[in-house]
């Protein structure tokens, strides 16, 4: 895996519409390479590409080391793997994005842009793994 799929996926990424970035073809390759790729969404969904295909519904911003709204077993995966890397997404964040989800963590992740009509949405790539 590595740095250099990682700054692959990342290209793959950047500079897309939000709204139609992920292609099966980039879900794949996330997959395939054990990546998972989180995004904002309309004012209160967060994506998840890669690994696993989820959506939470967080409504606004939130960290998540208190969230405990799950629907099923994918939800409860990401969302224990998401307060391991002390997950954080924010919707119309102070640096005049739409969305910015950020980690605070070691393991190898990347950001990227995505278009959101005039702004920015920024977005995050990250391996994943179930043994932090």
């Amino acid at each position: 895996m590595g740095s250099d799929k990682l700054n692959e996926l990342k290209k793959m990424c950047d500079g897309q519409n939000y709204r139609t970035f992920c292609t099966s073809g980039i879900r794949q390759f996330a997959k395939e390479n054990n990546f998972l790729i989180f995004h904002g969404a309309s004012d209160d969904l967060l994506e998840v590409n890669g690994v696993f295909d989820e959506e939470f519904d967080i409504g606004g911003s939130t960290d998540f080391a208190n969230y405990t709204e799950t629907r099923n077993v994918i939800q409860e995966k990401l969302l224990q793997f998401m307060k391991k890397v002390n997950m954080e997404a924010n919707f119309c964040p102070r640096t005049g994005t739409t969305w910015e989800v950020l980690v605070d963590t070691g393991i190898e992740n990347a950001y990227f842009f995505l278009k959101d009509y005039d702004q920015k949405n920024i977005g995050l790539i990250i391996s994943y793994t179930e043994n932090i």
